[in-house]
């Protein structure tokens, strides 16, 4: 089997963990539960990504780990955090009002203050890490062997990378799909997944930890 159809698979296989995890997600009653799903799904991505590389059917290049200028990173990271913080909680509200009651998956609170800090930190960069490297640079490497039109794939991936947080209702398919745009767009100008990585982590830091107070983004509904 060429190393094309291997990629090929692979990605297919990185998609449906992606897809079909949250059916574990909305059975599970408990946050340790639902942590438990979370980590050990994203580690045998990690995982799988390892296979890739280590039988060098791909490369880090591959899932966009490489090196970036300190300039760039800082500049990029900035700007896609702005945007994803604003797409995440003004687009998500907006959607929801027009949207209502989609959402089928509970998050269920934290309430061990030295998990939730291990959540908020390891947790979150595991997010961002597996998700940027499948959906961004993964989806880069491996579609635009297969489709010449980078419009077309940029399409493909941003739905997808939608479709992944379906038990969060509509609205969450909505704002991803449109987050997802943005990173596609700054990999193909710096060729690099660090900066999407480090945005994606603080917008969902700052939806998680509240650490921006949520009446900062309430005043428009």
């Amino acid at each position: 089997m060429t190393k094309e159809k291997t990629q090929s698979i692979f990605l297919i296989l990185f998609t449906l963990i992606f897809l079909l995890n949250d059916f574990i997600f909305m059975s599970v009653t408990t946050y340790v539960g639902w942590l438990i799903t979370d980590y050990v799904g994203r580690i045998i991505v990690l995982l799988m990504m390892g296979y890739l590389i280590k039988r060098k059917i791909s490369s880090f290049a591959d899932f966009g780990f490489t090196k970036i200028k300190a300039k760039p990173l800082i500049f990029w990271a900035i700007l896609l955090s702005v945007s994803g913080v604003f797409i995440d909680q003004f687009g998500r509200r907006f959607f929801e009002s027009i949207l209502p009651h989609t959402q089928m998956m509970v998050f269920y609170k934290i309430t061990n203050p030295t998990i939730r800090i291990i959540d908020l930190t390891f947790g979150l960069l595991l997010v961002a890490l597996t998700e940027e490297a499948v959906f961004r640079g993964f989806y880069n490497s491996v579609l635009s062997k297969w489709i010449k039109n980078p419009v077309a794939f940029l399409i493909v991936s941003s739905i997808t990378f939608g479709l992944i947080h379906w038990s969060l209702g509509l609205h969450s398919v909505i704002t991803s799909a449109l987050w997802g745009v943005l990173p596609m767009i700054v990999l193909w100008k710096t060729q690099s997944i660090l900066p999407a990585i480090i945005a994606h982590y603080l917008s969902n830091l700052v939806a998680f930890s509240k650490i921006i107070p949520a009446s900062w983004f309430q005043f428009m509904y």
